[in-house]
């Protein structure tokens, strides 16, 4: 679908996986964001409830989409072939996942992006987002876990609501 990526009043951003996946809804205007994990048939419930609301054509569906990287090999270190197999098996679950809810997306005429995972540079070794770097820079300030504050910032990057990286050392 065509979309103006700055014209539209609520992002709803979801980093797919297969047991949880994290959910974030943002209301551009007023900067608010919320974020939560959701199982796969409670999503496609509550993307069927979107496209029946009189806010879907004011809607931007983004699925975090780690199949758009150009390559992830996973076989380095002190891996042997058979654990980056299972990476790797579980990493394209994820991605299936994630393309399974962008077709709904389509299915049910959402306006939908598949987007390419965010440059991770946040101060934790996994370059994933801290709970606390996520207060920093939209004030939202709850417990969470690695999908949902992913989630959360994709929305927030998409909407192209300022990003103030912290200081390493105050984190």
């Amino acid at each position: 679908m065509i979309y103006k990526k700055r014209d539209y009043k609520y992002i709803v951003a979801i980093d797919p996986d297969v047991d949880e996946s994290g959910y974030a809804y943002l209301i551009k205007e007023i900067r608010k964001l919320d974020i939560s994990r959701w199982r796969f048939p409670n999503i496609l419930d509550m993307l069927k409830t979107i496209s029946v609301s009189n806010i879907a054509s004011d809607t931007i569906i983004v699925v975090e989409a780690g199949w758009l990287n150009r390559g992830n090999w996973h076989l380095h270190g002190a891996k042997n072939r058979k654990v980056a197999g299972k990476t790797g098996e579980h990493i394209g679950a994820n991605h299936q996942v994630g393309k399974l809810i962008i077709e709904m997306c389509k299915h049910y005429g959402l306006n939908v992006i598949a987007h390419k995972p965010l440059i991770k540079t946040w101060s934790t070794a996994s370059g994933k987002i801290s709970r606390k770097e996520l207060a920093y820079v939209t004030g939202l300030d709850k417990q969470s876990n690695t999908e949902e504050r992913d989630a959360g910032i994709l929305a927030w990057v998409f909407a192209g609501l300022p990003v103030k990286v912290p200081p390493l050392n105050k984190m």
